[in-house]
């Protein structure tokens, strides 16, 4: 068969239409022709002399018998709607009316000049498209089909496709419509593939022609990439997948680590590939039916995590030297000064090397991974300014729409490697990325169903869940917020400052060296004072899977939230009374699981305190920073 151009100019001679592989037994109508013609002009008989073959002779029980009307066949896929585009290959299928019995079909397929009707010109000038017919292929009853474009994929233009049928009399088709034509233009367009990885972010291809996308990552992190790509008509699918790590040669299918396949679960989780250091290669594929390839190429170049020192502080919390007569702030010098005490504690540390300041570097940009590579412990202060170097690194974001690759969360990968971490800070006032969405959202990294979100909000919208899950919190809850009230609490609860402030809070792990309770600095509780419990008591604090919050909205835990501290407020009629406001991250009493849980297995030291350490006793932050060189292994 053939595929040209068309020229529908009327004029051409007429052809009959060839008969190839039929079986002579079937080719009746022309004979019986032949033989009325010669009846009629040399015997002078009428036509009721002329025996009509084919109508049931009661002596020849092979003797087919013809319908009145001329065979045809319906198109029944693709199945494409109202559109008007067809991919570059297609396969087109045919099924016959319960009314006819079909012998033979065949078809044609021709490219049309702009302007021009496949369908009308095929009616009214038939002959025209004689060359153009393929070879009569005897019928199967199951239907027949044809794959167009399979060798070499048509181009960009517009198509007539139509297929003809004949029955065991040799009538064939003589009239054409939608049921057995199609006219179309094809349009190449790659599937719609989208890949995401949590630690990484998200990213969308489509075609071959693209930029690689690049990340760093440390060794022992598992990757978990999922993707799925949808074609660009619903008829183009399902959609086929492969994929493989440093593939040297794309086209040899031995290279990949699974060849095309219809699988359920797109999901790869290659922490049994060795990663050494180096830049290694991700390829996926997808493809569509009419054979479209989309192509993701994810450049992960591992560096080594070299652990030569013990402890960095990051000091986010941006701060003046002006004088606070309230101690609702510590000045930058005091800041300064109680951290790198703290800090001094570990053997080695050097406060002109192992202190990284963030208002030296750009806040907007995240803690390079080289810098944290170096380091066992990391230490991470970090206040409530809307762009800090930790809501850069922790990168927020709701799960729906992870941020777009390469948008690496730093610090999850340098846990999941097996670095520790001890967080703390403030988060009453508006920061980190989700500000854009809610302004007075925590700064810290948990995963978030965010309920304290101001009287402008819709309720619902406010639960998102944030993609996070570094510190594996369901819910967090702020003390100092624009509290809800009426129907959005449940019954007989209460909120307010008076009520939420916490007083002291109380320990609610094994761990001997810890002290019992936190009780706030002297400091900042004199009378008069900002904190003064007589006035407002302390409201610097985040509360996790707050108990009136979780019965109300039906939110669960995680497995492997673990407190450390639970807090005490002003009055225990506060629904925060009792509530979480210090957590281990995926303590060593978490159980693995691959699917569900796959970092607990590393985050075996960090913890975090939803409250700023400097505020608590002095002389009880040493004792957190001892109990933690000890988990941390620092000598």
């Amino acid at each position: 068969m053939r595929t040209e151009r068309f020229s529908g100019i009327p004029g051409r001679k007429a052809r009959a239409a060839v008969l190839d592989n039929i079986s002579p037994k079937y080719i009746v109508l022309p004979l019986f022709i032949i033989f009325a013609a010669a009846c009629l002009l040399l015997a002078g008989c009428t036509d009721e002399d002329v025996i009509k073959p084919g109508n049931g002779d009661d002596d020849d029980p092979d003797d087919p018998i013809c319908p009145i009307n001329t065979p045809w066949v319906e198109i029944v896929a693709p199945d494409v709607g109202d559109s008007e585009y067809y991919p570059p290959r297609i396969s087109f299928r045919w099924e016959q009316d319960p009314e006819y019995m079909i012998a033979y079909t065949r078809h044609l397929i021709v490219e049309l000049e702009p302007g021009e009707t496949g369908t009308d010109m095929l009616n009214e000038y038939p002959e025209q498209f004689d060359d153009y017919w393929a070879e009569w292929k005897q019928w199967d009853p199951a239907g027949e089909s044809a794959e167009i474009g399979r060798v070499s994929p048509l181009e960009n233009r517009t198509y007539f496709f139509a297929v003809q049928a004949m029955d065991s009399c040799g009538s064939t088709t003589d009239s054409f419509s939608w049921y057995n034509t199609r006219q179309f233009t094809v349009k190449k367009i790659y599937p719609l593939m989208t890949l995401k990885e949590p630690v990484l972010g998200i990213e969308t291809f489509s075609g071959m022609e693209y930029l690689p996308q690049a990340a760093i990552i440390l060794p022992r992190v598992i990757l978990n990439f999922s993707w799925y790509a949808e074609p660009t008509f619903a008829w183009f699918g399902p959609i086929e997948y492969r994929y493989g790590w440093d593939i040297q040669n794309l086209d040899d299918d031995e290279q990949w680590m699974i060849s095309w396949s219809y699988l359920a679960t797109k999901e790869f989780r290659p922490g049994s590939v060795n990663l050494n250091a180096g830049v290694h290669v991700f390829y996926i594929e997808a493809r569509d039916k009419s054979g479209t390839i989309t192509r993701a190429r994810i450049e992960i170049e591992v560096i080594e995590f070299t652990r030569e020192r013990d402890l960095l502080w990051i000091d986010d919390m941006l701060l003046y030297d002006t004088p606070m007569p309230m101690r609702h702030l510590p000045t930058e010098t005091e800041h300064d000064e109680f951290w790198t005490g703290i800090c001094s504690l570990a053997p080695g540390f050097d406060p002109a090397r192992d202190i990284y300041e963030a208002d030296i570097h750009d806040r907007r940009n995240p803690v390079p991974l080289e810098v944290l590579a170096k380091y066992k412990s990391v230490i991470w202060t970090s206040d409530r300014a809307s762009e800090n170097v930790w809501s850069s690194t922790i990168e927020f974001g709701p799960f729906a729409s992870i941020n777009p690759f390469p948008a690496p969360n730093n610090l999850k990968i340098y846990m999941a490697a097996t670095g520790n971490v001890l967080s703390c800070g403030m988060g009453d006032m508006s920061g980190s990325s989700l500000s854009a969405v809610f302004p007075d959202d925590p700064a810290y990294p948990a995963s978030v169903i965010y309920e304290i979100a101001g009287y402008e909000y819709d309720f619902d919208y406010a639960r998102l869940n944030m993609a996070h899950d570094d510190y594996y919190v369901s819910v967090i809850d702020k003390v100092l917020a624009p509290f809800k009230t009426g129907q959005d609490l449940p019954d007989g609860t209460y909120r307010n400052i008076d009520r939420d402030a916490m007083t002291i809070a109380i320990k609610d792990c094994y761990a001997p060296l810890l002290p019992d309770t936190l009780r706030l600095w002297d400091e900042i509780t004199q009378p008069g004072m900002f904190f003064d419990p007589m006035v407002r008591g302390f409201s610097y604090v985040e509360a996790y899977d707050p108990e009136y919050y979780m019965d109300y909205t039906g939110a669960f835990s995680h497995d492997c939230f673990s407190p450390i501290y639970r807090m005490k407020s002003r009055s225990t009629l506060s629904p925060l009374n009792g509530a979480a406001v210090a957590l281990w991250t995926m303590d060593q009493d978490c159980e693995y699981d691959e699917y569900t849980n796959p970092y607990s297995m590393y985050y075996r030291g960090s913890a975090h305190f939803g409250l700023p350490l400097w505020f608590i006793d002095h002389g009880q932050v040493e004792m957190i920073a001892e109990h933690l060189s000890r988990k941390w292994g620092i000598d």
